[in-house]
């Protein structure tokens, strides 16, 4: 009977530890391109109202001026870019003078870095961490190896395949995508490394 609730327990952790990294969350970028997320309660023509994952029920929402935001991306997938604060919009690429070519490259690099803030999904990387962690509690070679892999430009299916083609907005995009992943990393390795241990206790428990 203690073996049974054990693992009825066991059950119920491991499904709550695999929903923590990939619950779906509004997210607000501002013009700085840091990123809240929480739940968007309400937009008006100028604040949105949202409510931090921490944050009681019964305390208001926090209100932000959309004059300082630029955009909202939905859990759902969809988003909503402000009027007053549009994403910018970049000249087509032309052969120019030297001075020139390295302006256009700056400007790319940053068009990458937003995409990345935008379109890169953490999920994938806090699951393989989680799942390696797991199999080896608190060995942290899975973890290396996944954190240390570049994100790839050309894998993702939500970037313009015409900026692909300049190496300046692929350096950009994977540099900012590599370095939001490692939190997902960490956290994920804390959660397997956990999850797996209280496996391992719960197996060999008499």
């Amino acid at each position: 009977m203690h073996r049974r609730f054990r693992l009825s327990l066991l059950l119920l952790l491991l499904g709550w530890l695999l929903r923590v990294p990939v619950v779906a969350q509004d997210v607000i970028i501002d013009l700085e391109g840091n990123e809240l997320t929480g739940q968007v309660i309400e937009i008006t023509p100028t604040e949105v109202l949202y409510r931090a994952p921490d944050t009681e029920p019964a305390l208001p929402p926090t209100v932000l001026a959309k004059s300082k935001l630029f955009m909202v991306r939905f859990a759902n997938g969809t988003k909503e870019v402000f009027p007053q604060t549009p994403p910018p919009t970049y000249a087509p690429v032309a052969p120019a003078a030297p001075l020139d070519i390295t302006a256009q490259n700056k400007e790319l690099r940053e068009r990458g870095r937003q995409d990345a803030l935008l379109y890169y999904r953490r999920s994938s990387p806090a699951l393989g961490t989680i799942a390696t962690a797991t199999v080896s509690p608190f060995n942290p070679l899975g973890a290396v190896i996944i954190g240390s892999v570049r994100p790839k430009a050309y894998k993702n299916p939500l970037l313009d395949p015409e900026m692909l083609k300049y190496p300046s907005y692929v350096e950009g995009y994977e540099r900012t995508a590599h370095q939001r992943k490692a939190w997902p990393v960490i956290g994920g390795y804390l959660a397997g490394s956990i999850l797996g241990l209280i496996i391992y206790s719960a197996l060999n428990t008499p």
